[in-house]
C-alpha cells in the first residue's frame, strides 16, 4: 500500500502541464501611466501576439475601459490596434514599450512603459444572471496603483462619459452583487495557486501580485458601494 501511495505521488507531480496551465504562463507584461489622463495603460506580450487593457476605472466610476489584441508587425516590435475610435501604436522591446493612445477626441497621448516583473494586466470572464462579463485590471509595479472595471463582453468605455445609471439602492445593490459575483473566481484561483506552489507549480511571482492587486482592487469597490448602500438606505 505504501509503495502504490509513493508511485502515485510521483506521478501526480510529474503529471504534464496541462493547456490551461499552459495558457497561463507569462508572457512580457508593461505598464504605465497614460500622460494626460487618469488612465493606465497595461500590455502583454505573448509569443507574436498581444493584448492590451486601456483604463481609467477606480472605485469612483469610468469613462475608458478599452480591451485591444492584435500580433505584432513583420519586424517583431511594432503593433496597432483600435476599437471603439481608440487606436494604440507602440513599439515594444524585452525592457520597454514606447508608444501613443489617441483617444475618440484626436488627443493623443505618450507612454513609455518599463517590462514589468510585477505590473501588467489581469483579464478574466465570467458569468452572472445569465450574462457574460470581462473584468480587466491594469496594475503597476507600485503598490495600490490599480485601474479596473467590468463590463459585458463586447462593450466597453471609449472615454464619453458613461450613461447615468441612477443613484438608487437597487442600482447600487446589482453593482455590489456583479462586483462580488468576480471576487469570488479570483479568491478560489489564488487559492488554487497557493497549492500548486506546494509542488513548485504555481504561478511566477509577478502574476501572484498582480492577482493579489486585483483582489485588492475589488475589495476595495464593494467597500465603497456597501458604504453608498448605506448611506441610501
Amino acid at each position: 500500500m505504501a509503495r502504490r501511495l509513493i508511485v502515485g505521488l510521483a506521478l501526480l507531480v510529474a503529471l504534464p502541464v496541462t493547456v490551461a496551465e499552459a495558457a497561463e504562463r507569462p508572457g512580457i507584461h508593461y505598464a504605465s501611466r497614460l500622460d494626460g489622463t487618469d488612465a493606465f495603460i497595461g500590455i502583454a506580450k505573448q509569443g507574436a501576439c498581444f493584448k492590451a487593457y486601456l483604463s481609467d476605472g477606480t472605485a469612483a466610476g469610468v469613462t475608458l475601459s478599452v480591451w485591444l489584441r492584435g500580433c505584432l508587425g513583420p519586424d517583431g516590435r511594432t503593433l496597432s490596434a483600435e476599437r471603439g475610435g481608440v487606436r494604440l501604436d507602440a513599439q515594444l522591446d524585452r525592457r520597454t514599450a514606447n508608444g501613443t493612445v489617441t483617444l475618440r477626441d484626436g488627443s493623443a497621448h505618450p507612454f513609455t512603459a518599463a517590462g514589468a516583473d510585477r505590473g501588467g494586466i489581469v483579464g478574466k470572464r465570467f458569468t452572472y444572471k445569465g450574462r457574460r462579463y470581462r473584468s480587466g485590471w491594469v496594475v503597476l509595479t507600485e503598490a495600490n496603483q490599480v485601474r479596473a472595471w467590468i463590463t459585458p463582453i463586447g462593450r466597453g468605455f471609449y472615454g464619453d462619459p458613461p450613461p447615468p445609471t441612477g443613484s438608487g439602492c437597487d442600482e447600487i445593490s446589482a453593482e455590489r452583487d456583479l462586483v462580488r459575483a468576480q471576487l469570488g473566481p479570483l479568491l478560489d484561483l489564488s487559492g488554487k495557486w497557493e497549492l500548486r506552489t506546494n509542488y513548485d507549480r504555481g504561478p511566477t511571482a509577478g502574476q501572484y501580485y498582480r492577482l493579489g492587486q486585483a483582489i485588492g482592487a475589488l475589495d476595495e469597490r464593494i467597500f465603497k458601494l456597501d458604504n453608498d448602500y448605506y448611506d441610501c438606505g
